[in-house]
């Protein structure tokens, strides 16, 4: 949860990471102090981020700041011996607890779907996730599912190879 304020012509974000029982100490969003108009609905928070009117170039202008959150994306996957994948977050924040999925369609006897959780994944970090053992003929479709992030390949399975991901 965020709630924002503004308090001497600066805007300030604050967050709940416990609906709201407790919260974060206050961030300066604006990076010129004292320009934020103090006006009714000046400011508007969601989930793309954060805009406000400001008047540092003595007109009122929209500014606009993405939230400190983190933002999971699947970076690529790969096969050969079962199927890997990278993940990255492009966010401001950790990302904690995140869950994620790899599920083969296809003719697949062995390692059809794969579940897991990522502890933690820093801002601006990258981690590989894998199936495990893969078992299977024929072509195939991987889809890769983490936090609310899904990306999908093509592949042929000969065995326990995954060959040809595009």
């Amino acid at each position: 949860v965020f709630c924002a304020y503004i308090s001497s012509g600066n805007l300030y974000l604050v967050k709940s990471d416990d609906g709201g029982a407790t919260w974060g100490g206050p961030e300066q969003v604006n990076e010129q102090a004292g320009t934020v108009v103090a006006e009714d609905a000046s400011v508007d928070i969601n989930a793309g981020g954060i805009v406000w009117t400001d008047n540092r170039n003595g007109n009122k202008d929209v500014y606009y700041a993405p939230l400190p959150t983190p933002i999971i994306n699947v970076e690529s996957i790969s096969g050969g011996m079962g199927i890997s994948a990278t993940i990255f977050n492009s966010g401001t924040e950790d990302g904690s607890s995140i869950d994620w999925s790899i599920e083969l369609s296809g003719l697949i006897f062995l390692g059809k779907e794969a579940t897991g959780t990522i502890d933690t994944l820093a801002a601006g970090g990258e981690t590989s996730i894998s199936g495990g053992l893969v078992f299977g003929i024929g072509p195939t479709t991987i889809t890769v599912t983490v936090g609310g992030a899904s990306k999908t390949a093509s592949a042929f399975v000969l065995g326990p190879l995954v060959l040809g991901v595009r």
